[in-house]
Parts: structure tokens; sequence; C-alpha cells
């Protein structure tokens, strides 16, 4: 059964109504992440589990740089000798021209041993690196996911207080305006809660001393 014309414009005069009456408001969820003293807290902690989890890394860095370098001079070294000896091969006896090439291929063999152990240990560093970077995105996501519920509950609880019928982050429109934005409501809340927290933290670790 079609609609006539009447009920249609009905339709769309109600629906229009509907949506001027609810107390729409926007929030920045990545200001709240930033600038939010919880966040500024989470934030500083994942900063200084990066560390920790590399600081091991700093001294294998500095190794594997060393390394490198003295296998770079050794390289050079060895090629020079290969270029004497070339030059000079015609001078030599024969018994010297062998004594001399049979000590450049041993110097050879153990410097591609040399070569292979160190990229042996670059991959084993670099999967090592590669666990490190798991570990801290893991780490990562299970702070962020926390946090994110504290801020699900206060946008909840500020939106009954303040009568918002629907909230929406504003990173996904394509358009909202200024009046709309109640990110620095909601920064305020989390920074009143955190303050209460850390009030009653103190106030516990002053009562067991």
């Amino acid at each position: 059964m079609k609609l006539s014309k009447l009920s249609l414009v009905l339709t769309a005069l109600f629906t229009h109504m509907a949506i001027e009456s609810l107390h729409i408001v926007t929030i920045q969820t990545e200001r709240i992440i930033k600038e939010s003293q919880r966040g500024l807290k989470i934030q500083n902690k994942i900063a200084q589990e990066q560390k920790r989890l590399a600081a091991p890394f700093e001294k294998i860095e500095a190794e594997i740089k060393a390394k490198e370098a003295i296998l770079i001079d050794k390289q050079k070294a060895l090629a020079k000798e290969d270029e004497s000896f070339k030059n000079q091969a015609s001078l030599l006896s024969a018994e010297a021209r062998a004594d001399k090439y049979d000590d450049l291929q041993r110097k050879h063999r153990e410097l591609d041993k040399e070569v292979a152990d160190f990229q042996l240990a670059m991959r084993q560093a670099h999967e090592d690196a590669k666990k490190v970077d798991q570990k801290l995105e893991m780490f990562y996501r299970k702070e962020m996911m926390s946090f994110e519920q504290e801020i699900k509950a206060i946008i909840e609880e500020v939106s009954k207080a303040q009568g918002w019928d629907i909230v929406l982050a504003k990173e996904t429109l394509i358009f909202a305006g200024s009046s709309t934005d109640k990110t620095d409501v909601i920064i305020a809340k989390i920074d009143e809660k955190e303050a209460a927290k850390e009030s009653q933290q103190t106030k516990q670790t002053s009562t067991k001393k």
C-alpha cells in the first residue's frame, strides 16, 4: 500500500521534530586520551614500559655496530692483502706463493664465518625486537581498552546528569558545530575522578604508616 503525499510529508516532519528534540553532543576521544590526567598517566606508563623493554637492546645495538665496524675493517685489510699478493705473486718462489695463498684462503674462511655469525646475530636481534614490539602492543591495548571502558562509563554518567540523548565521536563526523563539542566536560570529570582516587590512595598510605 503506497503512502499518500500528505503521509510522507507528515512522516518527514515528525522525524525532523524528533531529531530536533534530541540533545546530541560530540566528543573528541583523541583529546580525552592526550589531555586528561588519566590519559597522560597512561601515556607515561606506556613510555616507561617501552623504555624498560628497549633497554637491553641499547647494549646489543652498540655491540652490533662495533662488530660491523670491525668486520668492515677486516674486509678492507684482506682485500688489500689479496691485491698485494696478486701484484707480488710472480716475485715469490712456488713454495712461498703456495704458503701465502693458503694463508689468504684461511683468512677468507675465518672472515666468512665471522660474517655468517654476525648475520645470524642480526637476525636473532631482529626477531627479539619483533617480540618486544608485540609485547608493547599488547601492553598498549590492555591499558587503552581499560581506559576506554572508563571513558564510556563517565560519558554515560555525565550524559544522564546533563540530559544528553546521543553522544557521537567527533572524529567520525563530516561536520559538527563547535557548540556540540563537550570534550572539556568529559575531561574535567575524568580529572575530578582521578584527583579523588589519588586523594584516597594518599589517605590509605598515611593510615598504613
